[in-house]
């Protein structure tokens, strides 16, 4: 028995017969009576009403009032009689959409406008302006103070610039808005942007209860009915470089020419004062006659171009170009401690300053001048020093009125007697009262030409000890040091001892070193167990024979008679060799060095290589 599908309004939909199925008629698949496996259509047609057949295209043969998920454009759609049209809802594109119904409403994601269909057209139902041409209108925002109160405010833009806010009462901003609005503080009323300051309202005005900010009372006229005229209580400033002009002829102006600023005296031949009050009347200050193109400081009658009455004080540097400068002075005084000559020279030159120096005008003249021939200044009169004062040559002095101190010339010609001299001093050798002594590091040499140096003494004392060896020395030696001499070739224990040592040094690191602490253990200084009477006293000379072996390259021959070679326990180690062999000995190849070693200051000491 067959099945008769009904629509909810009675009609029918279609008969459906036994053991079979419909899946064209809807978009669920309606199963006949008696159907096998009708169970997987049953729950099929569940999941699609569930998910009110969501997919990217329409369900097939759709039914009036039938819902569809369009998942491309994430919204629900309803089928009328002919089409599947939106669910009432803000639709979100960046292009108007179709299939619009009266209501409907679109979201413009390009300039976040909202619009409705009212069915003939889409009608704007927010701002009036785009996003992509910028704020336009007014648009009530808020904004902070510095408390941090918040206000609302009425701003007017076009075209996406804040032209001006209007308030209902003064505000003092947060930093945060300053940037925004350009000024810190919004006036009650209209406030311009600041930002433009060619902003205006083009109109005609009657009248205004102020001009920027000022009482219109308070503004000069052109013209005045009063004797007292215009008065000023704050700056004229005149921002343009024609300046002022005072006077019926034009008489001064002042005026900006480039970067110089100038207060000009039109008339011809005239003259320019400038006045100060002393307090009890006008006094003239400057005068600056053109006539005559001079200038009177404290003199109204210049007679030079520029002529001073009264002091004349300059705090800072003072130059003066010409070819004479007079002083009519009864005291000069200078404050800098150098006065300098020849200044301003194109090249320095020593020639050029020949004859300069100081002139004194008397009944001749006095003068001290500098000669470059020699390079010296000449004096024309004596020098005469004051009581306890001397000459000094390169910081030393040289010359008093009781004493001439240390010369640095190479000769001391022509000294006289007629006076005693406690001391001279001469390159390395002082001569103090009965002393003749070097200094420094200078060696004392007494020559006596072809005759001899004769010591007015019965004895020379104070001869320091000599440790210096040679065999033809020259040096001047103690009594002690001859004892020892004595007591030495005498074989005496108490005098310089000498040794004759030989050592291997192939493998020393340090040779002159690693001798010394054989030396030090050989021969030590303090006699080691035997005690002083074994000891090496200063002066003590060892010499020493350092040898060095090196391998040698040379080789020898052995020539082999028999036909074998046995060693002691009988066995064979060589047979059938008969001839010569070849066998390398390397003997050592000794170098050897001499060194001289002596005691010095209670210690072996090496002294030197002797060739």
């Amino acid at each position: 028995m067959s099945y008769t599908i009904l629509n909810a309004d009675g009609t029918t939909l279609l008969t459906l017969a036994d053991q079979s199925y419909d899946n064209v008629t809807t978009s669920l698949t309606l199963i006949g009576k008696n159907s096998n496996a009708y169970g997987q259509s049953v729950n099929e047609n569940f999941v699609l009403l569930l998910e009110n057949f969501a997919n990217v295209s329409e369900p097939r043969s759709p039914v009036t009032g039938q819902q569809w998920y369009n998942t491309l454009e994430g919204r629900m759609y309803v089928y009328t009689t002919s089409t599947f049209k939106p669910v009432s809802g803000s639709l979100v594109s960046s292009t108007a959409p179709g299939n619009l119904v009266a209501g409907d409403l679109w979201l413009d994601s390009v300039n976040n406008q909202l619009w409705v269909w009212n069915g003939t057209k889409l009608v704007s139902t927010s701002k009036q302006y785009a996003d992509s041409v910028g704020k336009a209108g007014w648009l009530v925002e808020t904004v902070q103070d510095i408390g941090l109160n918040v206000y609302n405010v009425s701003n007017l833009y076009n075209d996406g610039v804040l032209l001006g806010v209007l308030s209902e009462q003064p505000i003092t901003l947060n930093s945060n808005y300053i940037t925004t609005y350009n000024t810190s503080t919004i006036r009650r009323g209209f406030t311009l942007n600041p930002a433009f300051g060619d902003i205006r309202f083009w109109g005609t005005a009657t009248s205004a209860d102020s001009v920027a900010g000022f009482d219109s009372s308070s503004f000069l006229t052109k013209n005045t009915t009063t004797n007292s005229g215009n008065v000023m209580t704050v700056p004229l400033f005149v921002q343009n470089n024609v300046g002022a002009t005072i006077g019926a002829s034009n008489n001064l102006t002042f005026y900006v020419n480039g970067n110089t600023s100038t207060i000009y005296n039109a008339v011809p031949n005239t003259i320019l004062d400038i006045q100060a009050n002393n307090g009890s009347n006008a006094v003239i200050m400057i005068t600056i006659n053109g006539a005559t193109e001079r200038v009177g400081i404290n003199n109204n009658t210049p007679a030079y171009p520029l002529d001073v009455i009264g002091d004349v004080r300059v705090v800072g540097n003072l130059t003066v170009i010409g070819t004479q400068t007079n002083i009519e002075v009864a005291r000069l005084q200078v404050q800098d401690i150098n006065i300098e000559l020849g200044s301003y020279q194109t090249t320095s030159s020593d020639a050029f300053v020949n004859g300069g120096g100081i002139v004194l005008h008397g009944a001749s003249d006095h003068t001290i001048l500098y000669d470059n021939s020699s390079t010296s200044w000449d004096f024309s009169e004596n020098i005469q020093l004051a009581v306890n004062k001397g000459y000094y040559i390169n910081t030393q002095q040289v010359l008093d009125a009781n004493n001439v101190y240390s010369i640095g010339a190479p000769k001391l010609l022509n000294l006289g007697v007629t006076t005693p001299m406690n001391q001279i001093l001469f390159g390395g050798m002082s001569i103090t009262s009965s002393t003749i002594a070097s200094y420094a590091a200078n060696d004392l040499t007494l020559r006596g030409g072809t005759g001899f140096i004769n010591v007015s003494s019965s004895t020379i004392v104070n001869l320091a000890p000599t440790n210096f060896y040679s065999t033809t020395s020259t040096a001047a030696v103690t009594k002690k040091y001859v004892d020892d001499e004595i007591s030495l070739n005498a074989g005496g224990l108490q005098g310089r001892k000498p040794y004759t040592l030989s050592v291997d040094v192939t493998y020393f690191v340090n040779v002159n070193q690693d001798i010394k602490s054989y030396l030090d253990k050989l021969l030590p200084v303090n006699g080691g167990p035997a005690g002083s009477a074994y000891a090496q006293p200063d002066g003590s000379i060892c010499t020493v024979l350092a040898m060095t072996y090196a391998a040698s390259t040379a080789t020898s021959f052995l020539t082999l008679n028999k036909s074998y070679v046995q060693l002691s326990t009988g066995t064979n180690v060589l047979e059938d060799v008969a001839g010569e062999v070849l066998i390398v000995v390397p003997p050592p190849m000794p170098t050897y060095v001499t060194k001289l070693y002596q005691v010095s200051t209670g210690t072996w000491t090496y002294i030197q290589d002797i060739t």
